[in-house]
C-alpha cells in the first residue's frame, strides 16, 4: 500500500524535517525498488549529496528516473548532467508560457 508524506514548505527553512534526510533514509530502505522524482529546479548540490545514496541505490538493481523543468532556467547544466550519468532516465520539460513547478519524490 502506498503511504503518502507532505512536507510544509515551512518545515524546510525551520529545520524541523529535512528533505534530504529523509531520501536519504528511503534511498536506504529494503522496502522500494524504484525511485522517481519531479522538480521544477535542480541544483548539482544535493545531487552530489546523495550520490553515495544513489550509488548503493543502483548497485541494488534499483532503478531511478528524473523529470526537470527547465522553463525558468533554475535547473542547472551541472545537475541534468548528473542525472544523465547517474540516473536510469532523465527527462526535462519546456513549455514556453507556462511553468512547470511540481516537487514530488
Amino acid at each position: 500500500m502506498a503511504k503518502f508524506s507532505f512536507i510544509a514548505s515551512l518545515d524546510q527553512p525551520l529545520g524541523t524535517r529535512r528533505l534530504l534526510g529523509d531520501l536519504k533514509g528511503h534511498l536506504a530502505s529494503a522496502d522500494f525498488t524504484a525511485f522517481g522524482f519531479a522538480v521544477a529546479f535542480a541544483k548539482v548540490g544535493p545531487l552530489l549529496r546523495l550520490k553515495p545514496s544513489f550509488d548503493a541505490w543502483r548497485a541494488a538493481g534499483k532503478k531511478t528516473s528524473a523529470i526537470f523543468g527547465i522553463d525558468h532556467q533554475g535547473t542547472s547544466r551541472q545537475a541534468l548532467e548528473f542525472a544523465i550519468n547517474n540516473f536510469d532516465d532523465t527527462y526535462y520539460t519546456c513549455y514556453s508560457g507556462h511553468s512547470f513547478h511540481p516537487k514530488f519524490y
